[in-house]
């Protein structure tokens, strides 16, 4: 309720764009939650609609229908959009998807998210790069955000490490003249390493091996402060198995 009085042109469903993406989420949400409580949905809206002129009309949408929607904003923003990029917009519907997926949880997360819309991007960036036929770039890392700050509060499945891997395996495969795009997509492999040391080690020697005097500096930190995390956890293993 705090955010809905702060931000409530956010959550107003009269919004004067039209393409308000946070109060469709939160409403699922809401409705998701207290579906054995109608009585306490009742006031929770009540509220909202004196915040911000919550519509309590609106009717349940799908959580895998409002992921697209959510997406397919963002897809539109950025091919209709591409000289006058609005941030706020972005940031706000890429928090839509991320309160989505963290309360939708892993297991979902995985089959809907990382599977269908990390996997797609990944293997059309891996045959198109960032070509008209490629997918924006704006997008990859819009979504490379997305995927971090689900992962600093989801914990990733026990398959997860290896589908992860293959994503950002075509990603790293297919060079680029996009550095923010490279950024998004390292930063985010630095992120997981712990999951699978051996294998996100070995991706990103490559990257660095095909990005010599091009890697930043405080990217090269973070890499040899994994890289030396990694290597101390894995000699630990190997001396409690003596």
């Amino acid at each position: 309720m705090a955010i809905a009085g702060v931000w409530p042109e956010v959550f107003s469903h009269n919004h004067v764009t039209r393409q308000c993406a946070m109060s469709p989420v939160l409403d699922y949400l809401l409705r998701d939650t207290y579906k054995s409580h109608p009585k306490v949905l009742r006031q929770v809206q009540c509220v909202l609609q004196r915040l911000c002129s919550w519509d309590t009309r609106q009717t349940t949408v799908q959580p895998e229908k409002l992921l697209k929607t959510l997406y397919e904003k963002l897809l539109f923003h950025f091919a209709n959009e591409k000289h006058s990029l609005n941030p706020g917009y972005i940031f706000e519907v890429s928090k839509a998807i991320e309160l989505l997926l963290i309360y939708q949880g892993a297991a979902w997360t995985m089959g809907n998210f990382t599977q269908r819309i990390l996997l797609s991007l990944a293997m059309k960036w891996e045959h198109n790069g960032d070509t008209e036929k490629g997918p924006s770039p704006e997008l990859v890392v819009a979504m490379m955000g997305v995927f971090r700050a689900v992962i600093a509060v989801q914990p990733l499945l026990v398959n997860s490490p290896k589908m992860i891997s293959q994503i950002f395996e075509r990603f790293i495969d297919r060079k680029s003249t996009n550095m923010s795009v490279e950024l998004a997509y390292v930063n985010a492999l630095l992120e997981i390493s712990p999951y699978n040391p051996e294998k996100c080690l070995d991706l990103l020697r490559k990257w660095q091996d095909n990005n010599k005097g091009k890697v930043p500096n405080q990217t090269f930190s973070n890499f040899l402060q994994v890289r030396t995390m990694l290597s101390q956890k894995s000699g630990r293993g190997r001396d409690s198995k003596r």
